[in-house]
């Protein structure tokens, strides 16, 4: 049978108390079901989805943790070299030093000084 809205209908007028009762058990079953197989793959689903966000929270983590251990070598690598400069210009002053009085001694001519000096200048 059919309503205004093309809907098939049952007519369950004449169906007896209990014919509606086991329709209606069939029907709470289907729909439980229904529900328990939907509920178990959106678990499911929500399961793989927070598997997937830890191992992406490790790996972000694993980068960080390697990011910073690059940038703390970059840091210590800077101060190094920053030290060795500052003492690479001390040692060269020092040496100007020593070919200045090397020079008032008369050890060196004003010409070798002069290169000498010129050299360790550019070092600088």
């Amino acid at each position: 049978m059919a309503n205004e809205d093309n809907y098939e209908t049952e007519d369950i007028s004449e169906n007896s108390d209990e014919s509606i009762i086991t329709n209606y058990d069939e029907m709470r079953e289907e729909y439980k079901s229904e529900k328990k197989g939907f509920l178990g793959n959106l678990k499911k689903k929500a399961d793989t989805i927070k598997d997937k966000s830890v191992d992406l929270g490790k790996t972000t983590a694993k980068g960080a943790e390697g990011l910073g251990n690059k940038i703390d070598s970059m840091i210590d690598d800077g101060v190094s070299a920053a030290k060795a400069a500052r003492t690479s210009k001390d040692e060269i002053l020092d040496l100007l030093e020593r070919l200045a009085k090397m020079k008032e001694k008369g050890i060196l001519t004003e010409k070798e000084f002069t290169q000498k000096k010129k050299d360790l200048l550019e070092k600088i």
